[in-house]
């Protein structure tokens, strides 16, 4: 697949050969006129594909058949991030993670994220508690690893660095080897040749090279933008507003997970409830004025399904769905796309993601409006 600065390449090419064959045929001066204003139509168009590239397509990642055993230690795990300032928009590589090492048995396996060896311990050394904070905060050293291999700023959404973190999490060695051997860039064969040629020499065994792939099966980096059937290749102006607007929304609700639920709160520093919550992400979004109240929010966008028991399979993120009949609604949540719901639960709870499907469906659904 090419890039866009490779595709534009082309694209100014061709149309040059066109316009050579057409002056070919003119005066020297009419030729050098036209020469002079194809370079500048040239720059004009090079410079406009290369803004477009570094465009924010709104992409999210999105965790794929994470365990309801996973999903209750989100709280204390969204805690720890804080505490190690790992960005929200991680949470689901971590969840993906915990699913892996552990499932989050934590009955039959205490140290759920087994970051016992990464204190020079036996495995299930620790007990969860602990497990969670040390396991949060060797992540926390992975994130910081990677800025220093790659040279930028690791994302969530970007595979390589979610790929290069998975194989530290096993290997930090693979870290210093990537920058010095490949400069730092991602690459199968790269993980590949660590795993077969350079792991075995500090002793550690063969390892497992598919470490990384275990984990995609449980994120999708670009989830998100692809649960919306949106086009997620290069081509990131294909992209229509309304579902880079319903990304936006989740890339702003994972802002505030942890934040704890409180009756009639408004913001995150005094708390939310459901409906404060949702109408708090839309006013960031939008940075318009929405309303905090669940049936106010029922009007502020396109009722979907006919009001009708929503389609999970028809829902995109940012979609509010509601709980309650039409008119007296009394919960409402944003739906994140792969059966996936973010919300402000209930008192003594904080905000958190947790399945569609968990027994409790909603009873109708709104695409807001923005």
């Amino acid at each position: 697949m090419m890039d866009r600065e490779t595709k534009a390449a082309l694209k100014t090419i061709k149309w040059v050969r066109r316009i050579i064959k057409i002056i070919s045929g003119l005066s020297i001066f009419t030729a050098l006129s036209t020469l002079a204003m194809v370079a500048i139509i040239c720059t004009f168009m090079w410079i406009q594909s290369s803004e477009q590239g570094s465009e924010d397509c709104n992409y999210s990642g999105a965790t794929k058949g994470i365990s309801s055993q996973v999903l209750r230690f989100q709280d204390p795990i969204s805690e720890a991030m804080k505490k190690y300032s790992v960005p929200a928009s991680w949470m689901g590589v971590i969840l993906a993670h915990v699913q892996q090492e552990s499932g989050g048995n934590a009955e039959r396996y205490p140290d759920i994220f087994q970051a016992s060896e990464s204190l020079g311990l036996p495995p299930n050394t620790l007990d969860t508690a602990t497990s969670i904070d040390q396991g949060v905060k060797f992540f926390s050293s992975q994130i910081t690893a990677v800025k220093n291999i790659t040279g930028h700023e690791p994302s969530a959404t970007n595979e390589g660095d979610v790929n290069i973190t998975s194989v530290l999490y096993n290997a930090p060695a693979f870290g210093p080897w990537l920058k010095s051997a490949h400069g730092g860039q991602w690459s199968v064969e790269a993980n590949n040749e660590f795993y077969e040629t350079i792991l075995p020499t500090y002793g550690a065994g063969p390892g497992d090279k598919n470490y990384y792939k275990h984990i995609l099966q449980y994120y999708d980096v670009k989830g998100g933008m692809a649960s919306t059937g949106m086009n997620t290749n290069e081509d990131c102006s294909t992209s229509s507003n309304g579902d880079q607007s319903g990304n936006a929304i989740i890339a702003e609700a994972q802002k505030y997970l942890g934040v704890p639920y409180v009756w009639g709160g408004k913001n995150p520093e005094q708390g939310m409830d459901c409906s404060g919550f949702v109408g708090y992400v839309l006013m960031k979004v939008t940075g318009k004025e929405f309303p905090q109240y669940t049936v106010s929010l029922e009007t502020k966008g396109e009722m979907m399904f006919a009001g009708g028991k929503p389609d999970m399979d028809q829902l995109q993120p940012g979609d509010m769905i509601f709980w309650g009949s039409h008119g007296a609604s009394h919960h409402i949540a944003f739906y994140m796309g792969n059966g996936q719901v973010i919300e402000e639960p209930q008192p003594g709870d904080v905000c958190h993601i947790r399945p569609y499907k968990d027994g409790s469906e909603p009873d109708f659904a709104v695409r807001p409006k923005l």
